[in-house]
């Protein structure tokens, strides 16, 4: 069975608080090495359906949907951070108005992101040309009433639903964060939904950092990896014994490899964009191809300390979301509020 080597260990062992994530005040529960690969898993699935979901309700792209979710995340950054400002907006119903929102420059949004400008500039003109983007005094921003489109109330009604499976899944899997002091509100719909894009949002930018690539690049790499296991992520007899950091699955027959097609359709990116991005990851030695044509991560690059150390702070990333929802009362076997039920 491949392990990680001593190097990955001393790397990856003292990493049981969480990265810097200026949006999370407070501690969270220790997260034990032999509990850091399942969340991964789990974590993955949960981040992909994001984007896809996000995807769908935007534009059925996913740049223009992270350019979408950066400019809000910078509009309402502040309802993120601050709990008591952030209990005023927190439900369906309750959509910030645009004094709220603090605008952003596509050129900061570029910047964050790790993607060209030009690329930015075009996909927030296709943002305006949807009506879901204001250029304002000092940026941009995503006004009150594009919350009103159809597409993205039935987008904040369906992600409750999965981050409430989410919670639930990394639950039976150990990992629990405890629930608030207090009764929250009983709407907390909206407020998870924030929360959600700066968990997808944060793990994309330390997964493109990780393995040195755009952030679009490192989101193929992530679905050719979840692609690769995730019979292993829904079978609870292999999940427990591929749980821990240390225990990769042992080999590559182990991995089922996933087409270019099946990619560019989950998620939601044109073909040929998807080939280029995967060929990069091939061209760098990634990701290789199968006999029968299809992509997987390899287990001696899934065992290098770097992946290792992605995977960890992936892993810690998703314990900071959970501990941020089990204080808005989404905690294992949550059900939906009766406004969204």
């Amino acid at each position: 069975m491949l392990c990680l080597s001593s190097v990955a260990l001393s790397i990856v062992a003292p990493m049981i608080h969480p990265p810097n994530d200026p949006t999370f005040q407070g501690d969270l529960p220790e997260l034990a090495l032999d509990q850091r690969r399942q969340l991964f898993r789990l974590s993955g699935h949960h981040f992909l359906t994001t984007g896809r979901l996000i995807a769908g309700a935007v534009d059925r792209d996913l740049v223009t949907a992270i350019t979408f979710l950066c400019i809000g995340r910078a509009n309402l950054k502040a309802l993120t951070v601050d709990s008591q400002r952030a209990t005023a907006y927190a439900g369906l119903a309750t959509i910030p108005p645009d004094s709220e929102r603090t605008p952003v420059s596509v050129y900061a949004v570029a910047k964050e992101l790790g993607i060209p400008y030009e690329t930015i500039r075009r996909h927030t003109r296709k943002l305006r040309d949807a009506d879901l983007l204001e250029v304002v005094a000092g940026g941009l921003i995503i006004p009150a009433r594009a919350f009103l489109h159809p597409g993205l109330l039935g987008a904040v009604m369906e992600y409750w639903q999965g981050t409430v499976a989410f919670v639930n899944a990394a639950a039976e899997a150990g990992v629990a964060a405890p629930g608030p002091e207090e009764a929250p509100p009983p709407d907390v719909s909206r407020q998870v939904m924030r929360l959600g894009v700066n968990h997808f949002l944060e793990t994309m930018i330390r997964m493109a950092r990780a393995v040195d690539s755009e952030p679009v690049t490192a989101v193929v790499m992530r679905a050719i990896g979840f692609a690769n296991v995730r019979h292993v992520t829904v079978d609870p007899g292999l999940a427990a014994t591929y749980a821990s950091l240390l225990a990769p699955p042992p080999g590559d027959a182990e991995r089922r490899p996933v087409s270019v097609y099946a990619l560019s359709k989950s998620l939601m990116l044109p073909y040929e964009t998807t080939r280029r991005h995967a060929q990069r990851l091939l061209d760098r030695g990634l990701v290789r191809k199968a006999a029968s044509g299809g992509l997987y991560i390899p287990a001696d690059v899934v065992a290098r300390p770097e992946m290792a150390q992605g995977m960890s702070d992936a892993a810690d990333l998703a314990l900071t979301y959970l501990t941020q929802l089990a204080r808005y009362g989404v905690v294992a076997r949550t059900t939906a509020p009766a406004q969204i039920a």
